[in-house]
């Protein structure tokens, strides 16, 4: 004995939707790892390194992303950081370079550094001064 049984078929509609939160990271392609004052510097006041440092910087945020810099080093009283279409001054203490964009994206930027020398700064090789740290805006 057989019976056939009948149901009713529904669907229901489901919206999902995902929020992707704004990322950012640097890698340093190229990166001095010392400084080295001499004497000539220490009289000149001041240290210059035209192309130092070469980051490659990305970021998923639609508006850009923030360059963290922090000093690890008495040797300066101030830094001028070059080649973000301007030069950027930071005192003693560092700051953040802000670089707005419209999507997305990837840059490289070669980046130069003139460090004013504090009095307490003598010749020698020292530990690179600086440290950097990448967010969204």
């Amino acid at each position: 004995m057989l019976s056939v049984v009948h149901a009713d078929t529904t669907s229901t509609a489901i919206a999902v939707g995902a929020t992707v939160r704004p990322v950012a990271s640097y890698r340093a392609v190229s990166e001095q790892t010392q400084l080295q004052i001499t004497q000539d510097d220490i009289a000149r006041g001041f240290l210059e390194l035209p192309r130092a440092t070469q980051l490659e910087i990305r970021s998923n945020s639609r508006a850009g992303y923030v360059l963290n810099v922090q000093p690890l080093s008495a040797l300066f009283t101030r830094v001028e950081v070059l080649g973000f279409g301007s030069d950027i001054a930071l005192d003693a203490d560092g700051g953040s370079i802000v670089q707005h964009w419209n999507k997305p994206s990837a840059a490289t930027v070669t980046v130069g550094y003139r460090f004013y020398l504090s009095t307490e700064a003598k010749p020698g090789v020292y530990p690179w001064p600086l440290r950097f740290a990448v967010a969204p805006l």
